[in-house]
């Protein structure tokens, strides 16, 4: 539930729009009309991804980082999110998917997901969370952690402070 199954089938309900639920969950939570297609290969997964007009994510808690958004992102599928959390930096409104906080946002970014660009969707994604993006990133921290065990706060090394890539539109 903490998902957002629920405002899911209900935003789906709204919009008129048929909902494929993926994943492992309670299929007695899957209502309003949606089909409940369980846990799938990543193979699978990927394809009903890559073919939908949107992946939602109405995530009801302050998630972190979303990995669905991002993947969906890489298959060029706009995602519909909540707007807080870790989707306030994953989903670029308006470009990449849309945030929403009310179920009628939901229903409408449902639609309006049809007219986003998926080549863009996809560049950005793989500017922003390709492994080539964040390997230097995952080594520069490394290294920095690294200094704990030798002077750690009281360290004179001299280095450039890391910068996070630009994750503004390209």
């Amino acid at each position: 539930p903490r998902k957002g199954i629920g405002v899911a089938c209900q935003a789906a309900k709204a919009a008129g729009l048929p909902l494929k639920v993926i994943g492992h969950g309670d299929p007695s939570l899957v209502t309003d009309g949606a089909e409940y297609l369980g846990a799938l290969s990543t193979a699978d997964r990927n394809q009903w991804m890559s073919r939908a007009q949107a992946v939602i994510c109405p995530t009801l808690y302050v998630e972190p980082f979303n990995n669905v958004a991002v993947e969906a992102q890489f298959c060029g599928t706009p995602v519909v999110s909540s707007d807080f959390g870790g989707f306030t930096e994953t989903v670029e409104h308006g470009k990449t998917g849309y945030r929403c906080t009310y179920l009628g946002e939901f229903a409408q970014a449902l639609h309006a997901a049809a007219d986003l660009d998926p080549a863009y969707i996809r560049k950005r994604a793989e500017r922003l969370y390709s492994l080539a993006a964040v390997t230097p990133l995952y080594r520069r921290y490394f290294e920095r952690l690294a200094l704990l065990w030798t002077d750690g706060w009281a360290s004179k090394t001299v280095g450039q402070i890391p910068v996070m890539n630009d994750r503004k539109s390209a």
